[in-house]
């Protein structure tokens, strides 16, 4: 099929899902099973147990019934057993289904899950002349694509079903979480973490500390496309360099510094290793690159079936991943930020938080995202990663959607643009060059229902729905951009009582950084919620390479490091960020002496601060005592 077509076909498809949806809970508990024959054949079913734990052998748990061609049976659920699994078995021969089957039994007979969770109706259907079973949710997708296509076999299809079905919370109900304490999860890591940064803060100051005088030391970064990524890249190199990377908690992004973050922990490689990769990566323009369309068409077709909103930050979010998480091959689409939850178990990396902003209302809330939680800072609302972008209501999800991609994540940390799909397509026309991407986008937007939305804003559905008391109770889709709309540092998560964060390393790459406009506006935003934020003197400000703000008479006040984006003589005298077109924020391309340049700044920077860094460290530490 050429990709004219498939791009036709996808988009046909989305206007005929405006209407799938999953059942109700409510459902999810009957008791009584009906099993739907959607062959011309005669399939025997039977429910069984299987010992989940202890191998694969089966227990018939209810007569053998016969299910005629295009009709139905009721079966009833068997009754919950711990450490065993219900399961419904079937097959075209009666004699597969014996009282007791061991592995090799098993493994030759079609089977699927029949927990609560999994709903009361199931479909029998050949799908490549192999008998499957599909649940209440899963039919609901293959259903209307098998309608529309007339049952023709595409694969990419295929393959986006079976992700549905498989992944790894398919079958998972969960509710939100209310609250100021960070989650479980995030305590279990900092358990960890806080005995690693003890050690390394012990190496690096010559000291023995107890627990209680260890410093929570947090980064944060601003954004600024390319630049905000390559200046942190530096950043950190530079503390990787003095010991300062290993004794910091957190790592805090916004915009284009998040595509530093995710990537590298992505990675589990140094940072001096991954500074490498990244130095090959922007030597040619993103939008300039060869791209993988059935990858990305896939992963696009995956929130269609799903009945989810598509915007331009689908599109661009998914070119991301195509570079920046090339590592991952052929899943590089489906590479999700809950993932990395168990590279960071042992304590041993910062844990990283991207943000977002909400615009529903004039007010921007911002949203963080951990590998564990995604959800309002100032609402303290949130739901487990893997749920983000769900169905919810009343505080319940609804559906089964998988994770959103970490590429559409991306999407929205760097989403500072609006327009209609249209509009946004010819104003980028000149950036992409590739011939198919080009071909398909003015294609797409050709046709006028598509090309005049408005969709530019990412949209996910509100996962406070329904929420009682909450005032986004009435709002079934969240509207995200890149945080930036606000303000361009990322101070919001780092201001909860409940890190109780002691130093902020704020290394800000907006341009220009006169007057410290970012910094000024997360002093008041920290005033305008109560938070706790040192006075901050603004004179000068930008011409210092690094300025500390404390407050003397709270000793519960963050301190705030603060390094702006300045030329450094002492490093190069003939280049001057703010003077230098590559630093501009729309630039996706850095020749290596331009790389060099500006990761060799910021790095520059950070080490000539490090005896005033390890001064206000010391300082903290003489406090708590």
């Amino acid at each position: 099929m050429d990709i004219r077509k498939k791009s036709l076909l996808i988009f046909l498809v989305a206007i005929c899902f405006q209407n799938v949806k999953s059942e109700e809970n409510s459902k999810y508990f009957s008791e009584n099973l009906k099993i739907k024959n959607k062959t011309n054949t005669s399939i025997y079913v039977a429910t069984y147990y299987q010992k989940n734990f202890f191998g694969f052998e089966c227990e018939r748990s209810s007569i053998r019934r016969l299910v005629e061609p295009y009709s139905s049976v009721f079966l009833q659920r068997p009754s919950f057993e711990l450490l065993k699994d219900r399961l419904i078995l079937f097959s075209v021969n009666k004699k597969d289904l014996k009282r007791n089957l061991n592995r090799s039994n098993f493994e030759e007979i079609s089977n699927i899950e029949i927990g609560t969770e999994s709903g009361d109706k199931f479909y029998l259907l050949f799908k490549n002349s192999i008998l499957q079973g599909y649940n209440s949710l899963e039919w609901g997708i293959i259903k209307p694509i098998s309608d529309m296509l007339q049952q023709v076999y595409d694969p990419m299809i295929d393959s986006v079903v079976d992700f549905l079905v498989q992944n790894d919370y398919s079958n998972k109900t969960v509710s939100v979480r209310s609250g100021f304490d960070v989650p479980a999860e995030e305590k279990e890591f900092l358990k960890y973490r806080g005995s690693f940064v003890k050690k390394k803060l012990e190496t690096l100051l010559n000291l023995n500390l107890s627990e209680d005088q260890v410093p929570n030391i947090a980064f944060c970064f601003s954004g600024g496309g390319y630049r905000a990524m390559i200046g942190t890249l530096g950043a950190m190199l530079g503390a990787d360099k003095m010991g300062l990377l290993d004794c910091a908690t957190y790592t805090v992004g916004l915009s284009g510094s998040t595509w530093l973050l995710s990537p590298w922990i992505s990675m589990a490689k140094s940072i001096s290793k991954y500074r490498d990769i990244l130095r090959k990566k922007v030597q040619v323009d993103i939008t300039y690159k060869p791209i993988d369309l059935s990858l990305i068409t896939e992963s696009l077709l995956l929130k269609i079936l799903l009945n989810q909103d598509l915007s331009l930050v689908d599109l661009y979010g998914s070119i991301l991943a195509d570079d920046l998480l090339e590592h991952f091959g052929e899943d590089r689409q489906r590479v999700h930020f809950s993932d990395f939850a168990t590279s960071l178990k042992n304590g041993r990396r910062p844990l990283p938080i991207c943000t977002a902003a909400e615009v529903t209302y004039d007010e921007q809330d911002w949203i963080e995202f951990t590998p564990y939680e995604v959800g309002s800072v100032g609402l303290r609302t949130f739901v487990p990663t893997w749920a983000f972008g769900r169905e919810f209501f009343n505080g319940w999800s609804r559906n089964f959607a998988p994770e959103q991609s970490l590429g559409f994540l991306m999407g929205i940390w760097g989403s500072a643009f609006t327009a209609s799909l249209a509009e946004a397509v010819e104003q980028l026309r000149l950036r992409m060059i590739t011939r198919d991407f080009w071909d398909v986008a003015q294609y797409i937007t050709e046709y006028p229902p598509i090309g005049d939305l408005r969709v530019s804003p990412a949209k996910v559905c509100n996962f406070m729905y329904g929420l009682k008391d909450s005032p986004m109770s009435n709002v079934q889709e969240l509207t995200l951009v890149d945080a930036g709309v606000d303000f361009n540092l990322p101070f919001p998560p780092l201001l909860r009582d409940e890190r109780n964060i002691d130093i902020i390393i704020a290394c800000d790459y907006s341009l220009p950084v006169k007057n410290g406009k970012s910094l000024r506006q997360a002093e008041e935003y920290a005033n305008r919620n109560n938070l706790k934020f040192p006075k901050i003197n603004y004179e000068n400000i930008e011409e210092n390479v690094i300025s500390v703000f404390k407050d003397e008479s709270d000793l519960s006040v963050p301190v705030v490091i603060y390094l702006p984006l300045i030329k450094n003589d002492k490093f190069d005298s003939s280049f001057n960020p703010s003077e230098s077109d590559f630093c501009g924020t729309l630039n996706f391309e850095y020749e290596n002496n331009e790389f060099d340049l500006l990761s060799g700044l910021t790095e520059f920077n950070l080490l000539s601060a490090k005896d005033r860094i390890l001064d206000v460290i010391r300082e903290v530490i003489r406090t708590r005592s």
